[in-house]
């Protein structure tokens, strides 16, 4: 049982949704939303850690950022594609660094200072650099160069992005690539000024004095282990759409219903067991389809090879019972990879023929078992599936539904299961 989480992706579209949709009432009062963890480190080309990322995704911005919707539209930059798609040519917005003041010392970044097509190359650069030795290096991988550049096998120019002017760049790809513009959008993509990486002496990103920022909000505070206040950059291109004018993250906050209740938080993302309270005190609620819960078979084991056999396995599942506790723990039950609420065009793509839920078959999964079994040993004869180890992820929903599975295959099948 899995339950996956594209992190940088889901958190650029979840505050997105939340701090475009949040006013100031005038008293001064911020926006409040908690973390679970202290973030390790505010740099854009090494974090990966979900706090870190979360933050990221508000302080700066890449040539691109994602809509509501989760499509890519034009952030720091507008751009052009070439005929064979290879070549993107991005064209960058008047957008500025945020302002940073040292007590007792004097530094260029007084004033702010315009945001350069360097500054992007420069963070790309970084990221595939064996130097900086980041994790995040393979999501640049399909650029011209990058993979070459991380193995050490060619230098920093190797790499397919170039500044073509000052407030011009191109990206080249090995080949053409329509998910790229939304790659763009996550943290290895934005911006480092060379400078003042520079300047900070190898402690980029650690202190709000050592990080300098493009991006809607500008950290004003670090209080670690405690919270990180953000402002609103008054330099940044698209400022007067900004709202509101100040975010609190609350490190290891309460996150529970009762919080949004007493006002202590303005949002937390809710369990499935906690949506019932939160309703019952009007709490308004977002629904994040964010991932799937999957059974996944491991075909290089011959019995799970085998068809007949995975389609036993489906059929047996007593469906109604893992439906209802689905219910019961507030998540949709899926009827394919595809969300719910996707669309094709304008018309939605879940219908009444390609949506239906499985059913349990209990005969037909005796049969199904029956023929695979004589296909994987035909010179046996065995009529005994071979013991399945089943592995789930630790928290109580998915063992839950584990157990589940291996009750309906115990009932069903008459198999046994670890």
């Amino acid at each position: 049982m899995k339950r996956c989480f594209p992190i940088p992706v889901l958190i650029c579209l979840l505050l997105a949704v939340l701090l475009t949709g949040c006013g100031d009432d005038g008293t001064g009062k911020g926006f409040r939303f908690p973390l679970a963890e202290e973030p390790t480190q505010l740099d854009p080309q090494v974090s990966s850690d979900a706090s870190s990322v979360t933050l990221i995704s508000v302080l700066f911005e890449g040539l691109t950022r994602l809509d509501a919707s989760g499509n890519a539209v034009p952030g720091a930059a507008d751009w052009t594609v070439s005929p064979d798609g290879l070549t993107y040519t991005f064209t960058l917005r008047e957008s500025y660094w945020s302002t940073l003041s040292v007590r007792g010392e004097t530094v260029p970044w007084e004033e702010p200072v315009r945001v350069t097509a360097d500054d992007f190359v420069f963070g790309m650069q970084r990221v595939v650099s064996p130097e900086t030795g980041s994790g995040l290096a393979d999501q640049l991988y399909g650029i011209v160069g990058a993979e070459d550049v991380r193995a050490g096998r060619s230098s920093l120019d190797a790499l397919g992005v170039r500044a073509t002017g000052d407030y011009e760049l191109t990206i080249t790809l090995t080949a053409p690539d329509e998910g790229f513009p939304a790659r763009l959008a996550t943290t290895p993509f934005m911006p480092c000024n060379r400078a003042f990486f520079a300047y900070t002496a190898g402690r980029y990103g650690l202190e709000e004095e050592y990080i300098l920022t493009n991006g809607p909000f500008v950290l004003t505070a670090w209080n670690h282990h405690q919270s990180l206040l953000l402002r609103k950059n008054t330099h940044y291109h698209a400022a007067d759409e900004v709202l509101p004018a100040a975010v609190r993250f609350v490190i290891d906050a309460d996150t529970s219903a009762a919080a949004l209740a007493d006002g202590s938080m303005d949002a937390v993302l809710l369990t499935g067991s906690e949506l019932a309270e939160a309703q019952q005190n009007d709490v308004p609620l977002i629904a994040l389809q964010d991932s799937i819960r999957s059974v996944w078979f491991n075909t290089e084991v011959p019995v799970l090879a085998n068809a007949d056999i995975r389609r036993a396995l489906r059929d047996a599942v007593e469906w109604d019972t893992v439906y209802a506790y689905l219910e019961d723990m507030g998540e949709p039950a899926a009827s394919g990879y595809i969300a719910p609420d996707a669309l094709v065009g304008d018309e939605p793509y879940r219908t009444a023929d390609n949506g239906r839920r499985f059913r349990t078959d209990a005969a037909g999964a005796q049969a199904s078992l029956s023929l695979g079994l004589a296909a994987v040993f035909p010179d046996s004869g065995t009529t005994t599936c071979p013991r399945l180890n089943v592995l789930a992820a630790e928290d109580e929903n998915s063992a839950n539904l584990a157990r589940y599975l291996i009750q309906s295959w115990q009932n069903n099948l008459n198999l046994s299961c670890t």
